[in-house]
């Protein structure tokens, strides 16, 4: 026999607890038991209460035996072991575990993958809130994933880690491209983030703007220091470079322009300051031939335009004062040139007036008068007989510079009154012969018809006659060629040619200024 030590109540040595108050403090039976005569009351109350205790260490015996039995019973739960490996990491036990019990079994296999479904969607939320690491949800997912209870619906948890295990990656490296002043990069990886991270979308925003206005800064700073020293190519390079990055940036844009127009500036610059080199040296030609090659670059650009009028004038301005001034010093023929040289590059009634002026100092060879009426036709072929330059030296071995002859007929030139004299040598030209068919030549000269001198006779042996008649009285001077033989078309007038021939014209008075 034992003894309950809670309420002294005897009980079998089998039993567990006590059958009077429940108590498990069981004993053995002491050597002096208390004494019979204890007072009934007394020993009632004790009673009471033991009972009490002992339902109450009942209840409580009986739910501990229940938790007992359903750990016991949750342990045995297939399910429940796999989930319990996949929480302590071991995922071939958990993977045996599901082959052998789970796989098979429709509504376990169900049941098993909403677990796994709602234990990775809370390893997400957990690497989510950085609660785990990259390293840490990776290993988790691979070894779940080698349990075989799901294969595909994996493809998108690895892509949530990784998207944002890049996008923290790229934050980072944005702060610091950020603070190392490489604003780009971090203009590049703050929208990366932006795309694929949900979570810093709004800070890479913010971040993102910032390096732009950074890198805008930063570029202007640079640029505007190339446009302020003057390397034009350079700041528009780049602003290029810029707006590769920044598109239709207004400020840039505006920048972009402001560099343009310096260096379309400073090429007309260095263009007007060509034609200025020439004009310095009064070289008006060179200025124009400068000017139209750079207005062929630049054709709409109104101060080359307003360029090439100014350097014109000036050209007139030089040319009237130069001339008259060559003129003056009797160098006619000097001034002529420079007058006419003006006058192919402008129109200008002065230096026009000035040329006819000049010219009217200068003889006239007959070769460059205009001949007012030709009368030579004649020969075996009926065709013009007049030579011009044909020789240059007669009989007597005299060279000239202009020759005019004609094998029979007339030439006749408009002289107008304007000239005071015609002059030259009238020979036979050297090379020629005569024979009983040509055996000489005349030459006689009219001035409105009136016969005012004679040359008769030409052949191999004359001499030649020099001669200067005053031709100021004559409209017309007409010059006529006979020859005598028994040739039936007596052609061979140029035995009496005229050598050096050339008017002389009543000068006109210069004007003062």
């Amino acid at each position: 026999m034992k003894q309950c030590n809670a309420c002294g109540t005897r009980v079998p040595d089998e039993a567990k607890f006590c059958s009077n108050c429940g108590s498990n403090a069981l004993g053995p039976i002491p050597q002096n038991p208390a004494p019979a005569s204890a007072p009934v009351e007394t020993k009632k109350k004790s009673n009471t209460k033991w009972i009490v205790l002992a339902v109450v260490g009942g209840v409580a015996m009986l739910t501990i035996g229940i938790l007992i039995l359903t750990t016991l019973i949750s342990l045995l739960n297939p399910v429940n072991r796999v989930m319990k490996q996949i929480e302590s990491k071991e995922y071939a036990e958990a993977c045996e575990i599901y082959q052998e019990k789970i796989v098979a079994d429709p509504e376990r296999y169900q049941e098993v993958y909403d677990e796994v479904s709602a234990y990775v969607e809370d390893l997400l939320n957990r690497y989510r809130a950085e609660e785990v690491t990259y390293e840490q949800v990776t290993e988790e997912l691979y070894g779940i994933e080698s349990i075989g209870i799901f294969y595909d619906e994996l493809y998108s948890c690895y892509t949530v880690v990784e998207d944002l295990q890049y996008a923290r990656s790229n934050f980072a490296q944005a702060e610091s491209a950020m603070a190392n002043g490489d604003y780009l990069e971090a203009m590049y990886l703050y929208g990366e983030i932006m795309y694929y991270d949900f979570e810093n979308a709004e800070a890479a925003a913010a971040g993102y703007t910032k390096a732009m206005d950074s890198y805008r800064t930063q570029m202007e700073t640079d640029i505007r220091a190339k446009l302020d020293n003057g390397n034009y190519e350079d700041a528009i390079y780049l602003a290029e470079i810029a707006l590769g990055d920044l598109p239709e940036d207004p400020a840039l844009l505006a920048l972009k322009a402001e560099c343009d127009q310096a260096l379309y500036d400073a090429n007309l610059k260095a263009m007007l300051d060509e034609v200025d080199v020439f004009l310095g040296q009064n070289d008006f030609v060179g200025a124009l031939t400068c000017l139209d090659g750079h207005m062929l670059t630049l054709p709409e650009e109104t101060k080359l335009m307003d360029k090439r009028q100014a350097c014109l004038d000036a050209f007139e301005a030089y040319v009237t004062a130069e001339s008259l001034r060559l003129a003056k010093t009797g160098e006619f023929r000097h001034a002529l040139s420079l007058a006419e040289s003006g006058l192919t590059y402008f129109e200008s009634t002065r230096v026009t007036e000035l040329a006819v002026i000049y010219r009217s100092y200068l003889p006239v060879l007959l070769g460059d008068m205009e001949i007012f009426a030709n009368n030579t036709k004649g020969g075996s072929w009926a065709s013009n007989t007049n030579f011009t330059d044909d020789y240059k030296e007669d009989n007597y071995g005299n060279t000239y510079s202009h020759s005019m002859g004609a094998g029979c007929g007339s030439l006749t030139y408009l002289v107008n009154f304007k000239y005071q004299t015609l002059s030259g040598t009238v020979a036979f030209p050297k090379g020629l012969e005569t024979d009983g068919a040509r055996s000489s030549a005349t030459l006689t000269i009219y001035g409105d018809g009136e016969e005012i001198a004679v040359f008769a006779g030409f052949n191999e042996t004359s001499r030649p006659q020099t001669f200067n008649l005053d031709v100021s009285s004559y409209e017309k001077i007409t010059m006529k060629w006979s020859c005598e033989g028994y040739n039936i078309w007596r052609d061979w007038g140029d035995f009496a040619t005229i050598f050096d021939g050339q008017f002389v014209p009543i000068p006109i008075p210069l004007p003062e200024a």
